[in-house]
């Protein structure tokens, strides 16, 4: 089962597993721009096209010739790889608004993709969880939600400031029914009493509150209760009465 939905956390990496982060986001870039090179020279040259299984080939090569390329995790690299394929894919698929595939600048985003099966997520309390990832060890990160499914692959990426780790989870949700009117223009207008009306008529309006919600609607209504109250005592002391709790 494919992923069909995205989680994201802090990561917080030690000192010397960031540093090796930061290096390995750097060979991940150049890997990528190496291999889209490849591929744009033997088109150009030759009108031949190849796909991920030679590159991973030639990359099985590079490690064994490079130590900082084979510092890099396997997995990650064929990852680098896969999406260099995809891209290329959703190029070439006409319904895609992708188009053809860029070099990354040193100054892009550092990331360092996995697939699912090459780490190993663990909670550890409420707060916090871990991912166990190759030749880098468990790296923790803040739980602020629920995974919600299995974890199918994992990008570590870094900003220039903070990491973070964004999993690709199978949740196995149906997908979401298409529209009866799919394909065809509607106009949208968005008001209070009801969220969104369209041109043909419909009314979309959320049936109920959402749990977080419901919990702070009941909290501001005490909140104006108990400032009413204050309201109404302070008015009475003012006026020299007794106050509206005050026996009589």
């Amino acid at each position: 089962m494919k992923a069909d939905s995205g989680r994201r956390y802090r990561a917080y990496p030690t000192d010397e597993q960031a540093a090796r982060l930061t290096s390995w986001g750097h060979t991940c870039r150049w890997l990528y721009n190496v291999a889209l090179e490849q591929r744009r020279f033997a088109w150009a040259q030759r009108r031949v096209s190849f796909g991920t299984t030679r590159q991973c080939a030639e990359l099985t090569a590079a490690r064994r010739e490079l130590d900082w390329v084979a510092d890099l995790p396997a997995q990650a690299g064929q990852q680098v790889l896969r999406h260099l394929d995809q891209s290329y894919r959703n190029w070439w698929n006409p319904a895609h608004p992708a188009g053809a595939p860029v070099r990354k600048r040193r100054g892009s985003r550092l990331a360092v993709p996995l697939p699912g099966q090459a780490v190993t997520v663990r909670r550890l309390n409420r707060r916090w969880g871990q991912v166990t990832v190759p030749k880098l060890g468990a790296v923790k990160f803040r739980w602020t939600r629920p995974l919600g499914g299995t974890v199918r692959n994992l990008v570590l990426s870094s900003d220039g400031r903070d990491w973070h780790v964004a999993f690709g989870v199978a949740t196995g949700q149906p997908d979401t029914p298409t529209h009866p009117h799919s394909g065809r223009v509607v106009g949208l207008d968005r008001g209070v009493i009801v969220a969104v009306a369209t041109s043909d008529g419909d009314l979309h309006d959320r049936a109920s509150l959402t749990p977080g919600e419901a919990r702070r609607m009941t909290a501001l209504a005490r909140r104006a209760g108990r400032q009413e109250h204050h309201r109404r005592e302070s008015k009475a002391k003012r006026r020299g009465g007794p106050g509206p709790c005050a026996p009589r």
